[in-house]
């Protein structure tokens, strides 16, 4: 269980703690983010509210790592869009590429294939184009959350190619 500040800050820095944790999560085992009022901290919520209140607090508010996930992801970029479902795509798809758990890390493309359309193969073949740009080009993307470059035309691209295969193959005219 991590426990942050609602503030700014305090996201930031479970957003760092989420990536951090990433390549940790082995099926079966688990992560969860709780986010505590502003200007409190763990220590002072258990003295004032007693073990049992905070205990509850953390069964009724902490989310689970994939849920922080993708809620952050769908803050910062807009699934309404194209662009930003394209977006979205390019951020989350290394990342999920990060989890060793197998059944985890397929959840979480299908999660991913749900909110942006693309299908599970596009997905995968995106976290593979952007580990081999990543480690050959040394490339850097500046977002709110990583520091790393993709070249931003290629990426789309791909994405609405795949994403005007998966809609030619799956649609009926």
């Amino acid at each position: 269980l991590f426990c942050f500040d609602g503030d700014q800050a305090g996201r930031n820095a479970a957003w760092r703690a989420l990536e951090a944790t990433l390549p940790c999560l082995q099926d079966g085992r688990r992560a969860r983010f709780l986010f505590l009022p502003e200007g409190e901290d763990p220590d002072t919520l258990v003295r004032s509210e007693g073990t049992d209140a905070f205990k509850a607090r953390i069964n009724q508010h902490a989310q689970p790592l994939a849920d922080y996930f993708f809620q952050q992801l769908t803050e910062e970029t807009d699934p309404r869009s194209l662009e930003g479902r394209a977006h979205m795509a390019t951020l989350a798809a290394p990342l999920i590429d990060k989890v060793p758990g197998a059944n985890l890390r397929n959840l979480m493309r299908q999660r991913l294939s749900e909110i942006t359309g693309l299908n599970s193969e596009a997905v995968s073949q995106l976290a593979q184009i952007l580990f081999e740009q990543d480690t050959h080009m040394g490339t850097m993307l500046v977002d709110n959350h990583q520091s790393r470059f993709y070249r931003s035309h290629d990426i789309l691209t791909f994405i609405l190619i795949m994403g005007w295969r998966f809609l030619c193959n799956d649609t009926v005219w």
